[in-house]
C-alpha cells in the first residue's frame, strides 16, 4: 500500500497511537480546524512524544506538560526527529510513516475538511516542523540539563544529532523556503 514496507508490528503500533489521537481529538475544542487568515490546519499536540513518554501495554502516552495547539505534524517531526528513534531508522521508513500518518488522520477528519489537507501540505509542513525541532534543541538550557545527568545530555545530544541529519537530508534551507513559498501561496488566495 506505501512504498516502503512496513513491519506488521509497526503498524498496528500506529493504529493505536491513531485510536488515541482519535480520543484527544475528541476532548478538543475544535478537534481540528483550518486556522482563519492562515490556511493551516492546527490541533492539540503532546508536544513532547518521545519514547520515554510512552507506555506500551496498553499504548498511552503520559507528560502532558507541553500540551498545546500547533500543526498536526509537529509530533510527527518531534518523534521522528527527535531522540526516539536513529536516523538511520528515520531514513528507512520516515516517507511511509508520513503517508500512513496522513492517510490515518485524513479518515478521521471530515470529509471536507481532509478535502483540504493535502499529502503534500503534510510533508511541506512536516519538514518545516523539523527545524524547530532543532531549534528546540538548540535553546535549551545547556547548564540546567547537564546538572540532570548523563542520561539527559546523551537524549540532548542525540536529539542534536538527529535533528542535523533530518535538515540535512532534507535540504532544511530548501525545504524552509519552499514551505514558506507555499504558505504565503495558500493565504493569499
Amino acid at each position: 500500500k506505501w512504498n516502503v514496507p512496513l513491519a506488521e508490528e509497526a503498524e498496528q503500533f500506529l493504529l493505536t497511537l491513531n485510536e488515541n489521537f482519535v480520543a484527544l481529538q475528541a476532548a478538543a475544542e475544535p478537534p481540528l480546524e483550518s486556522n482563519p487568515g492562515v490556511g493551516v490546519h492546527t490541533t492539540i499536540i503532546h508536544g513532547d512524544p518521545r519514547l520515554d513518554n510512552f507506555f506500551f501495554d496498553p499504548c498511552m502516552l503520559i507528560d502532558f506538560q507541553l500540551v498545546r495547539e500547533a500543526t498536526p505534524e509537529t509530533d510527527v517531526a518531534y518523534f521522528l526527529c527527535g531522540g526516539s528513534i536513529t536516523t538511520d531508522l528515520r531514513r528507512a521508513h520516515e516517507l511511509c510513516l508520513i503517508r500512513l500518518y496522513h492517510e490515518l488522520l485524513c479518515a478521521q477528519l471530515p470529509t471536507e475538511v481532509a478535502a483540504t489537507y493535502p499529502l503534500h501540505q503534510c510533508v511541506l509542513m512536516y519538514a518545516l516542523k523539523q527545524g524547530t525541532v532543532l531549534a528546540q534543541t538548540c535553546t535549551g538550557k545547556f547548564a540546567e540539563l547537564s546538572a540532570r545527568g548523563e542520561r539527559t545530555v546523551a537524549l540532548v545530544r542525540a536529539m542534536f544529532e538527529r535533528g542535523i541529519s533530518a535538515c540535512v537530508d532534507w535540504d532544511g534551507a530548501e525545504m524552509l523556503t519552499r514551505a514558506l513559498q507555499y504558505l504565503l501561496r495558500i493565504t493569499h488566495m
